[in-house]
């Protein structure tokens, strides 16, 4: 499953812009989110490449739009995403230093500053 962020530039003309609104509402494969003047973002769900370069294409064919942005692509499945991968804890992350993470231990002071 590939999940795609897309922002959709609409026309000019309202009438055409509500109607492009109103059949990629009806898709399955996209869900809307809130319109800013004429900007519309959506999330895009398509099953393979293929899938996806149609889906592109048919937003960008709809009377209405002018313009289709990707602005996101996600392949990995959620069963994909490990959970904790036995990553090396905070403390050997952050400069290796041998307290807990984000404690510097005390650095030597030069005499110079009497």
């Amino acid at each position: 499953m590939i999940t795609s962020g897309l922002v959709i530039t609409l026309g000019t003309d309202a009438a055409l812009a509500a109607q492009a609104i109103a059949q990629i509402g009806a898709r399955a494969e996209f869900t809307p989110g809130q319109r800013n003047d004429r900007w519309l973002p959506v999330a895009m769900e398509a099953r393979d490449d293929a899938a996806s370069r149609d889906l592109h294409d048919w937003l960008q064919a709809l009377p209405g739009v002018e313009f289709v942005d990707v602005v996101s692509v996600n392949f990995e499945e959620p069963d994909l995403i490990v959970g904790d991968s036995g990553q090396p804890s905070m403390q050997g992350i952050i400069g290796g230093l041998p307290g807990p993470a984000g404690i510097i231990p005390a650095l030597p002071a030069s005499s110079f500053n009497d």
